[in-house]
């Protein structure tokens, strides 16, 4: 429940989401990676809500690699198609 310093602009975004993915917000964030790309980049937050507050998301090591793979499959209807090591994916505990 701590306040971060960085505001959302247009590198940086937050997503208040909880996991799995609802269909919804995979949709969203496919939209933010599809915008970053397609400018200057940017970092996309997951689980910090509209006023800044790290909530967080409960992940074991499987979730993990399940939420950075969704990720990754998102930017595969991409065209023209996005190099993945244009994407990275880091968990940060809390």
């Amino acid at each position: 429940n701590e306040k971060i310093k960085e505001k959302s602009s247009q590198e940086i975004e937050f997503k208040n989401y909880s996991f799995p993915l609802k269909q919804e917000n995979a949709e969203e964030i496919k939209m933010q990676l599809c915008s970053f790309l397609n400018t200057q980049g940017g970092r996309l937050y997951i689980g910090i809500n509209e006023q800044n507050i790290v909530e967080g998301i409960i992940l074991n090591y499987k979730k993990r690699d399940i939420l950075r793979n969704s990720i990754v499959n998102l930017t595969y209807d991409f065209y023209p198609k996005c190099r993945l090591d244009k994407i990275f994916v880091y968990f940060i505990p809390i």
